[in-house]
């Protein structure tokens, strides 16, 4: 159980546990993708996309938003 607070300090708890946590990801490529092969077939008007990050994306912020570009005005 992690007792901190303190979100560096949980951070550095989670990297110590967690060898996959803060290698980075790929979201914005992964969304692109995701929208590219899946986006008309099961997203609409009332589709909703969350991502849950521990923001070391690295695409950088650029790719995430490049992923969410196409498909912005289908889905809010």
């Amino acid at each position: 159980m992690i007792k901190s607070k303190k979100m560096e300090e949980v951070g550095d708890i989670v990297s110590e546990h967690v060898p996959q946590w803060s290698s980075g990801t790929r979201i914005g490529e992964s969304l692109e993708q995701f929208l590219r092969i899946y986006g008309k077939k099961l997203l609409g008007t009332r589709s909703l996309i969350l991502i849950f990050s521990d923001g070391w994306d690295l695409g950088g912020a650029g790719g995430i938003a490049r992923g969410h570009e196409p498909n912005s005005t289908a889905v809010s």
